[in-house]
């Protein structure tokens, strides 16, 4: 009997040989409710469209915007047919032979977020159309690096609070003023698109399946569920490779690079640094959705990586639940690991891609 299928995974590195995607126009500022997708912890960003709602991921591992066909003909877009000879795509799962992206432009959006402050359109974007089989219901695609690039976020999973451009400058300051002040414990966990509760292992959004505590712990790196003692923020470097972010992780055997996923609601894991890590459970069998098809995958507890301190101590390794698979990404990107909300949901976070170098900031 195969293993049940409860993880998702996405994450694909997408490159076009001609011209570039257009990230299109981002322009002024708002803040709103966070929104997860449906069993996961993924941003979500809901958009008015001429043509009707329009939902996206938020996913700074998404080297392209991608929508769903589906989309596209609830919004009567056009597209053109890209050649295998234009395309470049390595992903999970054996069906990436018989994709065939096309090329789309998206009508203008605007931001129509729940409890929001302010105004974001959205222009000009260009997004690849392409049937993408993990992404969670009610989800018509991701919003990629091309127009994230062009703003800060914060993501505040406590407050539940997302913002984009200067309303997430304004909420990193807000947050510095008050950090010392008291916080509500039951305020931990966003609004999901789908209220239904969830098991310690649920379907996931964009990334990877939620990975929610069990009994053994949060499943996080728990040295960051507090703000460090100092006052001051975590600075994380980030770096570009391939057209998305990475991010450096301690491990035992020493430095290892991982992509880092806003779309990815847990942490993926190579074979190579499986084999580095100190195993804590055994592993359980599942099946993963991946972009391109299913595929096996093993759900294990590991000790042993820490984001790096940025010239102070570093976060001390702790034990976390990540998924052991092998994906073409890891070798086309050069990286060990898909880094997401499961390390990082525990922390509000200020995401700084349009600086250079661009960075991650953790409160």
């Amino acid at each position: 009997m195969l293993p049940p299928l409860l993880l998702a995974l996405v994450a694909a590195l997408i490159q076009l040989k001609g011209q570039p995607l257009a990230g299109g126009i981002l322009s002024g500022s708002a803040s709103f409710r966070l929104e997860r997708a449906s069993g996961g912890d993924t941003p979500v960003l809901t958009l008015h469209s001429p043509g009707g709602v329009v939902r996206l991921l938020l996913d700074s591992g998404a080297s392209s915007t991608m929508v769903t066909p589906a989309l596209a003909q609830r919004l009567g877009l056009s597209s053109q047919a890209l050649s295998n000879q234009e395309l470049e795509l390595a992903a999970g799962g054996s069906g990436c032979a018989a994709l065939k992206p096309r090329r789309t432009r998206l009508p203008p959006l605007e931001l129509a977020g729940l409890e929001q402050v302010g105004q974001l359109r959205l222009s000009g974007i260009e997004a690849l159309l392409l049937p993408v089989a993990a992404l969670p219901p009610g989800i018509d695609g991701v919003l990629g690096i091309p127009s994230l690039r062009q703003l800060p976020f914060w993501i505040d999973p406590q407050r539940h609070r997302l913002a984009l451009g200067a309303a997430a400058l304004q909420a990193a300051r807000d947050h510095d003023s008050c950090a010392r002040g008291p916080r509500d414990p039951l305020s931990q966990r966003a609004v999901s698109h789908n209220s239904g509760s969830q098991g310690p292992l649920s379907r996931g959004a964009f990334g990877m399946g939620s990975i929610t505590a069990g009994p053994h712990g949060a499943g996080v790196l728990s040295a960051g569920n507090a703000r460090l003692a100092s006052g001051q923020p975590q600075i994380i470097p980030l770096h570009w490779r391939r057209g998305v972010p990475l991010l450096d992780l301690n491990s035992p055997g020493g430095t290892v690079a991982a992509l880092a996923d806003t779309g990815a609601a847990g942490l993926f894991i190579s074979p190579a640094l499986a084999a580095m890590l100190q195993p804590k459970s055994p592993g359980q069998p599942l099946r993963l959705a991946g972009f391109c098809g299913e595929q096996a995958v093993e759900l294990r507890r590991y000790g042993g990586l820490a984001l790096p301190g940025n010239g102070r101590p570093p976060t001390p390794p702790a034990v976390l639940e990540a998924i052991r698979l092998e994906n073409p990404i890891f070798a086309q990107l050069g990286v060990e690991a898909i880094v997401g909300q499961e390390l990082l949901r525990s922390r509000p976070q200020l995401w700084r891609l349009e600086n250079e170098p661009p960075r991650l900031e953790l409160r």
